[in-house]
């Protein structure tokens, strides 16, 4: 039971050792205490993502000014404002609000349903908005009796590097 293994093998073996002591040394690898190796040619994914999203903020830069700057109502009577809005806030509820209320908005145990309208604390664009910035429990005075954290308070809830 002592059958040497094939040649082709201990050579394609052999080979991968090399391929990646090479990759160590070209790429970024190996970790260190505060940070890791650069690799030679100084890659970094994040870096590139840090470009891309930089790119995608000034794309968006005036709309999203107008969209920061209008009212609820200017918002609904826009549609393209009414088009970002929706779009940035489909992002939003998956970062905040799906954990608890489902993708689908279909609520989970101890958690309502947005998708009917049976709304606990109203169900109007100046209500919800309420209920999202002061939250269900925070002790501000416009607050609701309840588990819902607020936007941006309880540091649960928070605006993403995309919204």
């Amino acid at each position: 039971m002592n059958t040497p293994l094939p040649r082709w093998w201990v050579i394609a073996f052999y080979l991968t050792i090399v391929w990646a002591v090479g990759y160590w040394i070209v790429y970024p690898a190996w970790p260190l205490l505060w940070s890791n190796t650069t690799g030679i040619l100084r890659y970094s994914s994040r870096a590139d993502v840090a470009v891309e999203l930089a790119n995608l903020e000034e794309i968006r830069g005036e709309k999203m000014v107008a969209l920061g700057a209008a009212s609820l109502a200017d918002i609904e009577k826009d549609p393209a404002l009414l088009a970002l809005a929706r779009a940035r806030g489909k992002t939003v509820f998956g970062d905040n609000c799906a954990p608890c209320h489902g993708s689908g908005a279909a609520g989970a145990k101890g958690f309502p349903n947005l998708n009917d309208d049976d709304w606990l604390w109203g169900g109007s664009l100046d209500q919800i908005m309420e209920t999202i910035r002061y939250g269900a429990r925070s002790g501000h005075a416009k607050t609701h009796e309840g588990q819902m954290l607020a936007f941006g308070k309880d540091g649960v809830l928070k605006a993403g590097p995309d919204s």
